[in-house]
């Protein structure tokens, strides 16, 4: 059942961002050479650090405000491009959305 919740609470998110799906790794995307050098974190997430090209940040529950100790690596998205994602708390169960947009 909660497969099933987040697959579906992912598939809504990159649908109607219509944005960049997320990538955990590999160099810069074929054909963008403008990969941002600073990232905002929209909605679900800390920001740990950005070093350029990776964005390194912690999963946070908007609902009951747990955030994870895991720090999590992603390829930092282009300018005016997000990341959207989805994970399901630890705490409170809920499925909740990551975006995280590039400046």
């Amino acid at each position: 059942m909660t497969k099933m919740l987040l697959s579906a609470a992912l598939a809504a998110a990159v649908m109607v961002s219509g944005c960049a799906s997320t990538r955990s790794s590999g160099g810069t995307p074929a054909g963008d050479a403008s990969v941002s050098l600073t990232s905002k974190p929209l909605e679900g997430v800390v920001m740990v650090k950005t070093d350029g090209m990776y964005v390194y940040y912690r999963n946070k529950c908007e609902s009951c405000g747990h955030v994870e100790s895991k720090v999590h690596r992603l390829l930092g998205p282009s300018k005016g491009k997000a990341i959207v994602s989805a994970f399901l708390c630890e705490k409170c169960g809920k499925a909740q959305k990551i975006t995280i947009m590039g400046q």
